[in-house]
């Protein structure tokens, strides 16, 4: 399963320091350590969307990787209110 988190920067960077220890908890930390941060994610889809040729291919390709970036954005605006 595959989920979007928010976690410290500080407890990302100490899992970062850990090795994996499956005794003691420490696929959690393999978990953390392994991930993709999603300001990484995002750079990579705004650099696909910052092409120069704004043909009607290239325009629609971009509309859809701008969209793609507010949809990631917005990721859990909304369910603040529910807790």
């Amino acid at each position: 399963m595959k989920l979007i988190i928010d976690i410290p920067e500080d407890v990302y960077e100490e899992c970062q320091g850990h090795i994996y220890f499956p005794d003691t908890g420490g696929e959690l930390f393999n978990t953390v350590k392994n991930g993709t941060p999603l300001d990484d994610i995002k750079a990579e889809i705004q650099a696909e969307a910052e092409v120069e040729d704004l043909s009607m291919y290239n325009a629609g390709m971009n509309f859809g990787l701008d969209l793609a970036l507010e949809i990631i954005d917005n990721i859990g605006k909304g369910s603040e209110d529910k807790e």
